[in-house]
Protein backbone atom coordinates (compact mmCIF):
# COMPACT_ATOMS: atom_id res chain seq x y z
CA UNK A 1 0.00 0.00 0.00
CA UNK A 2 2.62 2.28 0.66
CA UNK A 3 4.83 1.44 -2.24
CA UNK A 4 1.46 2.17 -4.39
CA UNK A 5 1.11 5.57 -2.51
CA UNK A 6 4.64 6.71 -3.21
CA UNK A 7 4.31 5.55 -7.03
CA UNK A 8 0.96 7.67 -7.64
CA UNK A 9 2.62 10.74 -6.22
CA UNK A 10 5.17 10.60 -7.89
CA UNK A 11 3.50 10.56 -10.52
CA UNK A 12 0.85 13.32 -9.64
CA UNK A 13 3.75 15.34 -9.20
CA UNK A 14 5.13 14.37 -12.54
CA UNK A 15 2.02 14.95 -14.29
CA UNK A 16 2.29 18.91 -13.35
CA UNK A 17 5.45 19.22 -15.75
CA UNK A 18 3.86 16.98 -18.68
CA UNK A 19 2.81 17.95 -21.94
CA UNK A 20 3.05 15.49 -24.23
CA UNK A 21 2.89 11.58 -23.12
CA UNK A 22 4.29 10.04 -26.15
CA UNK A 23 4.23 5.85 -26.12
CA UNK A 24 6.43 5.62 -28.59
CA UNK A 25 9.49 7.65 -29.69
CA UNK A 26 11.15 7.26 -33.10
CA UNK A 27 13.44 4.05 -34.19
CA UNK A 28 16.80 5.12 -33.07
CA UNK A 29 18.31 1.23 -33.47
CA UNK A 30 20.20 2.97 -36.33
CA UNK A 31 21.86 5.60 -33.81
CA UNK A 32 24.91 4.99 -32.38
CA UNK A 33 26.58 6.55 -29.22
CA UNK A 34 30.31 7.26 -29.25
CA UNK A 35 31.25 3.11 -27.92
CA UNK A 36 29.36 1.97 -31.42
CA UNK A 37 26.87 0.28 -29.74
CA UNK A 38 23.24 1.11 -30.47
CA UNK A 39 20.63 2.41 -28.09
CA UNK A 40 17.19 0.69 -27.66
CA UNK A 41 14.15 2.45 -28.88
CA UNK A 42 12.95 3.07 -24.95
CA UNK A 43 9.60 5.47 -24.40
CA UNK A 44 9.41 8.72 -23.29
CA UNK A 45 7.46 11.68 -21.83
CA UNK A 46 8.17 15.44 -23.00
CA UNK A 47 8.13 18.26 -19.74
CA UNK A 48 6.14 21.25 -20.92
CA UNK A 49 9.66 22.93 -21.25
CA UNK A 50 10.60 20.87 -23.88
CA UNK A 51 12.87 18.23 -22.20
CA UNK A 52 12.49 14.19 -23.27
CA UNK A 53 12.61 12.19 -20.30
CA UNK A 54 12.94 8.04 -20.94
CA UNK A 55 10.52 5.91 -19.17
CA UNK A 56 13.38 3.63 -18.67
CA UNK A 57 16.57 5.16 -16.15
CA UNK A 58 19.15 3.70 -13.99
CA UNK A 59 18.73 4.29 -10.29
CA UNK A 60 21.90 4.86 -8.72
CA UNK A 61 21.60 3.81 -5.14
CA UNK A 62 23.29 1.29 -3.45
CA UNK A 63 26.72 2.24 -4.31
CA UNK A 64 26.65 2.45 -8.20
CA UNK A 65 29.68 3.87 -9.34
CA UNK A 66 31.05 5.24 -12.10
CA UNK A 67 31.82 2.16 -13.83
CA UNK A 68 28.28 0.97 -13.82
CA UNK A 69 27.23 4.00 -15.05
CA UNK A 70 29.43 4.15 -18.25
CA UNK A 71 28.56 0.82 -19.09
CA UNK A 72 24.83 1.82 -18.69
CA UNK A 73 25.52 4.39 -21.40
CA UNK A 74 26.93 2.30 -23.40
CA UNK A 75 23.92 -0.42 -23.57
CA UNK A 76 21.70 3.03 -24.35
CA UNK A 77 20.44 4.00 -20.90
CA UNK A 78 20.14 7.85 -21.49
CA UNK A 79 17.98 8.61 -18.01
CA UNK A 80 19.69 8.14 -14.60
CA UNK A 81 18.71 9.47 -11.37
CA UNK A 82 20.62 10.07 -8.22
CA UNK A 83 20.52 11.72 -5.27
CA UNK A 84 23.19 14.06 -2.80
CA UNK A 85 22.90 11.70 -0.04
CA UNK A 86 26.47 9.89 0.33
CA UNK A 87 25.44 7.96 3.40
CA UNK A 88 22.22 5.93 1.04
CA UNK A 89 24.60 4.98 -1.03
CA UNK A 90 24.55 7.80 -4.23
CA UNK A 91 27.62 9.21 -6.06
CA UNK A 92 26.61 12.23 -7.66
CA UNK A 93 30.43 12.80 -8.46
CA UNK A 94 30.59 9.63 -10.35
CA UNK A 95 27.68 10.45 -12.19
CA UNK A 96 28.65 14.20 -13.63
CA UNK A 97 32.05 12.09 -14.58
CA UNK A 98 30.50 9.48 -16.88
CA UNK A 99 28.14 12.17 -18.41
CA UNK A 100 30.72 14.45 -18.77
CA UNK A 101 33.52 11.66 -20.50
CA UNK A 102 30.68 10.41 -22.74
CA UNK A 103 29.24 14.12 -23.62
CA UNK A 104 25.75 13.22 -23.33
CA UNK A 105 24.55 16.36 -21.91
CA UNK A 106 22.36 18.99 -23.71
CA UNK A 107 24.80 21.27 -23.49
CA UNK A 108 26.89 18.74 -25.83
CA UNK A 109 24.21 18.48 -28.24
CA UNK A 110 23.56 22.25 -28.93
CA UNK A 111 26.83 22.53 -29.92
CA UNK A 112 26.61 19.13 -32.22
CA UNK A 113 25.02 19.29 -35.40
CA UNK A 114 22.63 16.77 -36.86
CA UNK A 115 23.14 14.74 -33.15
CA UNK A 116 20.70 11.51 -33.13
CA UNK A 117 17.92 11.33 -31.06
CA UNK A 118 19.09 9.46 -28.63
CA UNK A 119 22.06 12.04 -27.93
CA UNK A 120 21.42 13.72 -24.80
CA UNK A 121 20.95 12.02 -21.43
CA UNK A 122 19.00 13.18 -18.82
CA UNK A 123 19.83 13.54 -15.06
CA UNK A 124 17.93 14.29 -12.22
CA UNK A 125 19.01 14.27 -8.45
CA UNK A 126 17.50 14.65 -4.89
CA UNK A 127 18.28 17.04 -1.83
CA UNK A 128 18.70 15.39 1.47
CA UNK A 129 15.72 16.60 3.69
CA UNK A 130 17.39 17.65 6.10
CA UNK A 131 18.43 20.75 3.39
CA UNK A 132 15.28 21.46 3.44
CA UNK A 133 15.02 25.80 3.76
CA UNK A 134 15.39 28.03 1.97
CA UNK A 135 19.04 29.29 2.20
CA UNK A 136 19.51 25.51 2.53
CA UNK A 137 17.97 24.35 -0.59
CA UNK A 138 20.01 27.34 -2.55
CA UNK A 139 23.05 25.76 -1.45
CA UNK A 140 22.05 22.26 -1.67
CA UNK A 141 21.78 22.98 -5.59
CA UNK A 142 25.00 24.59 -6.15
CA UNK A 143 26.70 21.54 -4.28
CA UNK A 144 24.71 19.27 -7.43
CA UNK A 145 25.85 21.46 -9.71
CA UNK A 146 29.33 21.30 -9.04
CA UNK A 147 29.42 17.87 -8.35
CA UNK A 148 27.61 17.05 -11.20
CA UNK A 149 30.00 19.25 -13.49
CA UNK A 150 26.82 20.76 -14.96
CA UNK A 151 25.67 24.21 -15.22
CA UNK A 152 21.69 23.20 -15.23
CA UNK A 153 20.37 20.70 -13.42
CA UNK A 154 17.07 18.60 -15.73
CA UNK A 155 15.41 17.73 -12.86
CA UNK A 156 15.84 17.73 -9.37
CA UNK A 157 13.07 16.17 -6.56
CA UNK A 158 13.19 17.24 -2.61
CA UNK A 159 14.01 13.62 -1.60
CA UNK A 160 11.48 13.51 1.23
CA UNK A 161 9.19 16.52 2.12
CA UNK A 162 10.03 15.98 5.92
CA UNK A 163 12.67 14.16 8.40
CA UNK A 164 11.92 12.25 11.34
CA UNK A 165 14.15 9.71 13.21
CA UNK A 166 16.72 8.28 11.84
CA UNK A 167 16.54 9.98 8.49
CA UNK A 168 18.19 13.77 9.51
CA UNK A 169 21.38 13.95 12.36
CA UNK A 170 19.82 17.64 12.64
CA UNK A 171 16.91 19.39 12.52
CA UNK A 172 16.52 21.38 8.61
CA UNK A 173 16.56 25.07 8.61
CA UNK A 174 13.00 25.30 7.07
CA UNK A 175 10.31 23.33 5.36
CA UNK A 176 9.57 21.57 1.65
CA UNK A 177 7.60 25.07 1.22
CA UNK A 178 10.48 27.26 1.81
CA UNK A 179 12.67 24.85 -0.42
CA UNK A 180 9.91 24.69 -3.23
CA UNK A 181 10.23 28.56 -3.21
CA UNK A 182 14.26 28.41 -3.89
CA UNK A 183 13.17 25.89 -6.35
CA UNK A 184 11.19 28.12 -8.35
CA UNK A 185 13.86 30.98 -8.20
CA UNK A 186 16.39 28.52 -9.88
CA UNK A 187 13.69 27.66 -12.60
CA UNK A 188 13.47 31.54 -13.39
CA UNK A 189 17.47 31.76 -13.27
CA UNK A 190 18.02 28.91 -15.77
CA UNK A 191 19.69 26.53 -13.26
CA UNK A 192 16.79 23.77 -12.74
CA UNK A 193 14.40 22.74 -15.40
CA UNK A 194 11.36 20.49 -13.62
CA UNK A 195 11.43 20.35 -9.59
CA UNK A 196 9.47 17.98 -8.15
CA UNK A 197 8.63 16.71 -4.52
CA UNK A 198 9.53 12.84 -3.83
CA UNK A 199 6.50 12.58 -0.65
CA UNK A 200 6.46 9.28 1.71
CA UNK A 201 3.14 8.82 3.78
Amino acid sequence: MLVTARILLILVAISQNLHVCDSSTKNTSDNANDSGTSSPNIPTFTLSNGIAVPLIGLGSASGVSYPHIAMAIDVGYRYVDTAQSHSWGYREEDVGDAILNAKLRYQDADMTKNAPDDYVYVVQTKIHPQDLGYRSTQKAIELSLTRLKVSSLDSILLHKPRCWEGVCSCKPEGTWHDSWTALEEAIDAGMVFAPLVFATL
